[in-house]
């Protein structure tokens, strides 16, 4: 396993970082873009997963050390509506003109085009989606 890969499936996830409920309110989704590559020699479009513009408070790598330890802990904990809880999700953020460019990805084709869809409705609320604990309900969110 390449270390990008290693620091991808196991992320320091620091004990003091602030409440995610905080962390991810204050972040506003701008816009949402697919993420596709072409393959083949037919050169056809394949989706990757999206491209968010974000307006939050905080640099592109503590964004995204942040939506790495939240894909950690939301992909194992139920049913949600957060991009980040797709299952084996890679994440980049990087600055943008605008804010910031959170790439989300997957190699699979259907948790690709699954990033894009929970993505999209990311766009239409303009916020983070919250938790939901596997009852259906919000819930508050821990440290």
């Amino acid at each position: 396993m390449p270390s990008g890969e290693a620091e991808r499936s196991a992320p320091s996830c620091p004990a003091e970082a602030a409440p995610d409920a905080y962390v991810w309110s204050s972040v506003e989704v701008v816009d949402v873009r697919p993420e596709r590559e072409l393959v083949g020699k037919a050169r056809i479009h394949r989706t990757r997963g999206a491209r968010l513009l974000v307006r939050a408070p905080h640099a592109a790598a503590e964004l995204e050390q942040l939506a790495r330890c939240r894909a950690a802990r939301v992909s194992s904990e139920g049913p949600s509506d957060d991009p980040l809880a797709v299952p084996g999700v890679e994440v980049e953020v990087r600055d943008a003109r605008g804010g910031l460019e959170m790439r989300l990805t997957s190699p699979h084709r259907e948790r690709a085009l699954e990033l894009e869809r929970r993505a999209e409705r990311a766009k239409e609320r303009g916020r983070w989606p919250p938790v939901v604990s596997s009852s259906g309900r919000r819930r508050p969110e821990r440290l």
